[in-house]
């Protein structure tokens, strides 16, 4: 691996970005002719969401194309460094496919967390495959206009009315609504009245979790910058707001929704596990308010028990859960779209970008043990949970189980790394500085941008982490420097993770996402090192899943 002269103490010269971009060119024509659909009675251009790496068979027939948007940025962002158009148009041809024959009257799209395609019999199938729900997928809506504007901006519009339940309060469900909703007729949309309620709506049984509502404030902000809608990012900043209002107020840690949930249903008697459906309401509240001990000697030790906040309400609910993916969905998924989204919009956007560095700032403050590089598993008001145990079987687990918090450092990396580059605030330095360090990055330095102690011979191999370096990179003094980082953590990539021209993340994995981040991280240090960067796709959905579930 060269490194800038400065850095390696002798001259050197940087190779060529076409190993990567002949890496990637590999991994897309193996899916072009692998994972295309050639099954049941007619062959479309639609792909399967995964490969065997072995005999590069279709893992099975199933195919999600909301699951598959980074494939699209992938083969639109190689037609771009590579002149060749076979990507690209391989691209266009499924999200036509898509629009002429999975679109429902209202403009949705057959797709998301609860439905997929079976390609063999072309019937609709999942968990709920009559329900409608994005939860972090974030569309490539960008091509997805180009390929057809129409129909794009319906869809759009359709996925907040299908959504939203109460427009005055801006409550909506992640699964959009209570019933079937696939034709549901267009509303009055953004010409409702907003009485601007303040936190916490309390609703039944709809839950309005970040990670379905990042879903749709990218959709209102993608409505104002590619078709000109400003009344859309009216509602979607309204949206962004209310996962604001909701944070603990002393703290400033965030919230997994901003509602709490009414019980339609009385608990059953004893102390046995609990119902975790939400009839029962706020299930926190349930399995931690009034459970468990108060004395810290005991094995059963709930520090929240009986614990009030200043509206009257346990300190123990949903919404302040900062344990298990919560902290995944705020300070990942959210953070990440919604600094680029304040970065898209300008002047307009900038609230957006203020409040996701507050928001990070609050959660390394109050989270992130920088000795130990972890973050801990805590409710919003501060209370650290490292090393205490569920006391009651509910929603959250089995008592007795450990609290854990589930947060992947490199994505964590690029969140403080993008609001560092965007806000240029030196107080996210030390986080920044610490999850390099504790990525086997090297010291970056006190000083912002530093790269003085940085590991050229590191052996680490997340491309998240080479996006939260090409991140740095334009932020810093040293960009050279970030560079070669970067693509030292490219070429462990290469080595480590491309079996069969696949990517996977570990070698014992025998199944491969179509869906993969590892080449569109590939071209985008390509493309910056042939200073093409501004011709990438925006890389936002941060892992290829079937997210198929509750």
């Amino acid at each position: 691996m060269a490194v800038p002269a400065h850095l390696a103490g002798e001259e050197s010269v940087s190779p060529g970005p076409d190993r990567f971009i002949e890496a990637v060119q590999v991994f897309a024509d193996q899916v072009l002719e692998h994972g295309r659909d050639r099954y049941g009675e007619a062959h479309t251009p639609l792909f399967v969401d995964r490969l065997e790496v072995r005999n590069l068979a279709a893992a099975d027939k199933r195919s999600n194309f909301a699951t598959q948007q980074n494939l699209m940025r992938t083969l639109v962002g190689l037609t771009a460094l590579t002149g060749e158009d076979r990507y690209r148009d391989a691209a266009e041809q499924a999200a036509a496919h898509m629009f002429a024959h999975h679109r429902s009257p209202s403009g949705l799209l057959h797709w998301g967390g609860y439905v997929y395609i079976d390609l063999e019999s072309g019937e609709y199938r999942g968990p709920r495959n009559d329900e409608h729900s994005l939860r972090g997928h974030i569309p490539f809506y960008e091509f997805l206009y180009e390929v057809d504007p129409e129909a794009t901006t319906q869809f759009m519009r359709a996925f907040w009315n299908s959504h939203v339940l109460d427009w005055g309060t801006l409550m909506f469900c992640r699964r959009g609504g209570t019933r079937a909703n696939w034709d549901v007729p267009m509303g009055r949309l953004w010409d409702h009245e907003y009485e601007d309620p303040g936190p916490f709506i309390r609703t039944r049984r709809t839950l309005a979790f970040i990670h379905s509502g990042t879903d749709m404030i990218y959709a209102a902000a993608m409505l104002d910058l590619l078709a000109d809608e400003r009344e859309a990012w009216t509602w979607g900043e309204r949206l962004a707001r209310k996962y604001v209002e909701a944070r603990h107020p002393e703290t400033g840690l965030g919230v997994v929704q901003y509602n709490v949930l009414e019980a339609i249903r009385s608990l059953p008697d004893g102390d046995g596990p609990l119902p975790t459906v939400t009839h029962y309401g706020d299930r926190a509240k349930n399995q931690f308010a009034s459970t468990g001990s108060s004395d810290p000697q005991d094995e059963d030790y709930n520090p929240l028990k009986g614990k009030i906040a200043a509206d009257g309400e346990p300190v123990a609910r949903e919404p302040w859960s900062l344990f298990r993916g919560s902290p995944r969905s705020i300070y990942q998924t959210n953070a990440l779209v919604q600094l680029h989204v304040g970065e898209q919009l300008g002047e307009r956007g900038q609230p957006l970008v203020t409040w996701t560095v507050n928001g990070l700032k609050a959660y390394a403050e109050h989270a992130y043990d920088v000795e130990d590089d972890r973050f801990r598993p805590m409710w919003a008001d501060g209370t650290d949970l490292t090393n205490l145990r569920l006391p009651r079987t509910g929603y959250f687990g089995r008592k007795g189980e450990l609290f854990t918090v589930s947060v992947e450092h490199a994505a964590m990396l690029l969140s403080y790394a993008r609001a560092w580059r965007l806000s240029g605030d030196e107080q996210l330095w030390p986080t920044v500085r610490a999850l390099a360090k504790g990525r086997g990055l090297g010291d970056f330095g006190r000083e912002p941008g530093g790269a003085a102690g940085m590991n050229l011979k590191t052996d680490h191999d997340d491309p998240r982490t080479l996006l939260a370096l090409l991140e740095l990179a334009d932020g810093a003094a040293d960009r050279e420097a970030y560079l070669a980082l970067a693509e030292r953590i490219g070429d462990n990539i290469l080595e480590q993770r491309v079996r069969n021209g696949l990517f996977v993340s570990s070698p014992e994995e025998c199944l491969a996402m179509v869906d993969a981040i590892e080449p569109l991280a590939l071209l985008a240090v390509a493309a910056a090192r042939l200073d093409r960067g501004d011709q990438m796709p925006a890389i936002l959905p941060l892992r290829g899943a079937v997210l198929l579930g509750r």
